[in-house]
């Protein structure tokens, strides 16, 4: 049974990317086994996946750059309350 998760997230960029990324990531590693052995895929393999959630894609990495540079040093404490498995494209639940 799955029980909450609170973990600090921080800011990151990537080019035309700004992401969340947590900063501890033990107990959302362990769920990302878990979900991986439901669902095997090779993309998502644990060992070498990067945990984060996608804020904005942009392909004016200005844009980005802005977001990112007020944001930076802002840390965000997250509560995970509930668990579900996506296919990413399309989206559509796997398991509840």
């Amino acid at each position: 049974k799955f029980k909450n998760i609170t973990t600090k997230f921080k800011f990151k960029t990537k080019s035309n990317m700004l992401f969340l990324e947590p900063i501890n990531k033990t107990e959302i590693k362990k769920l990302q086994t878990y979900a991986y052995y439901i669902l095997p895929t090779v993309r998502y393999n644990p060992p070498t996946y990067k945990i984060h959630c996608t804020i904005n894609i942009n392909e004016n990495e200005r844009i980005i750059e802005g977001m990112f540079n007020k944001l930076r040093d802002t840390i965000l404490e997250l509560t995970l309350n509930k668990i579900c498995l996506y296919e990413i494209y399309p989206a559509k639940a796997i398991k509840k």
